[in-house]
């Protein structure tokens, strides 16, 4: 592909003295921009006026495509920390409620094993009543 766009260059170029060839918009700009670097080389110096305001204009294209690249970074990385923001807003209660959640089965816990222990309790003393009214 990139042997295309050379030769398309190099025969627009030469029917004519003086050309500004934009890249098409479906061909990347960095594949643009490795063709005209190969063009440069096969000029030898200096390059015709036409190769230099094409490569002047993707230059200045490569950069408002960088800055817009930056901003929508920009723009993505405010969305995450508000979303991370989000997320610990949403993290403290869920936390909270994990440790009473833990407190409550410690307490059950505590609470099964005093039952067990009562009743325990409660079934030997009743067999001490039943011998206390057996010998009476």
């Amino acid at each position: 592909m990139l042997w295309n766009l050379v030769q398309k260059f190099v025969e627009l170029s030469s029917s004519a003295k003086t050309i500004v060839f934009l890249p098409p918009k479906e061909v990347p700009s960095s594949l643009w921009v490795a063709a005209v670097q190969i063009l440069c080389g096969s000029f030898g110096s200096p390059p015709p006026p036409s190769l230099c305001c094409t490569q002047n204009h993707l230059h200045y294209s490569l950069e408002s495509e960088a800055s817009v690249l930056r901003h929508k970074l920009t723009e993505k990385d405010a969305i995450i920390a508000d979303l991370q923001s989000q997320l610990q807003s949403l993290d403290a209660p869920f936390s909270d409620a994990s440790d009473k959640l833990t407190l409550a089965d410690q307490e059950k816990d505590k609470l099964l094993k005093e039952n067990e222990t009562l009743l325990n309790i409660v079934k030997k003393l009743n067999r001490d009543v039943a011998k206390a009214i057996d010998s009476i």
